[in-house]
């Protein structure tokens, strides 16, 4: 189910691939605990595929419960920080750009943490800054972080051509 959800998201089919990833979690619920990495994976994904589906209030709640929990168990810093950043684009999405850029900042500091220096998601989410500081009428500081972004991407590996899945792998 996870896989065909993944598959109906990549071919654009949001609706399909979130009713697809509820099925997915209907079948982890009762075998997995509600801790597991796999049921945390599904739901994130859930959670983008609202996003992508235009469904930003469920998606936005979904966020917000996976920061909480990864607060909560203070799970990897890359994890923290992808939930973090989740949260700062459906902001974005939803025309609040004011508070996606206290989550994306938290983001690139705990991708800075993370990561190793040359990671695609520091210079990422630097961009998503850039965005982020730009919609807010703070364009000088949006060109300053695009300027930084361009220039890590430049220097890590593969160049500012590298692709980035969207989705994290689950079950099956």
């Amino acid at each position: 189910l996870n896989r065909r959800a993944t598959e109906q998201l990549s071919a654009g089919r949001y609706d399909e691939g979130a009713a697809l990833f509820r099925a997915t979690l209907g079948v982890l619920d009762g075998h997995l605990p509600p801790e597991h990495e796999d049921v945390h994976t599904v739901e994130r994904n859930l959670a983008a595929a609202l996003y992508m589906g235009d469904h930003l209030q469920e998606a936005e709640r979904m966020q917000r419960a996976e920061i909480a929990f990864e607060q909560r168990v203070r799970g990897p810093v890359i994890t923290r920080a992808i939930a973090e950043e989740a949260l700062a684009l459906t902001m974005v999405a939803e025309g609040r750009a004011d508070s996606a850029d206290a989550h994306e900042r938290a983001a690139l500091r705990l991708f800075r943490e993370g990561a190793a220096p040359e990671h695609w998601r520091i210079w990422s989410a630097e961009r998503n800054l850039a965005f982020i500081a730009a919609a807010r009428g703070h364009v000088v500081d949006g060109l300053a972080l695009l300027d930084s972004s361009i220039a890590d991407a430049s220097a890590g590996p593969g160049g500012a051509e590298r692709a980035h899945p969207p989705l994290q792998h689950g079950p099956g």
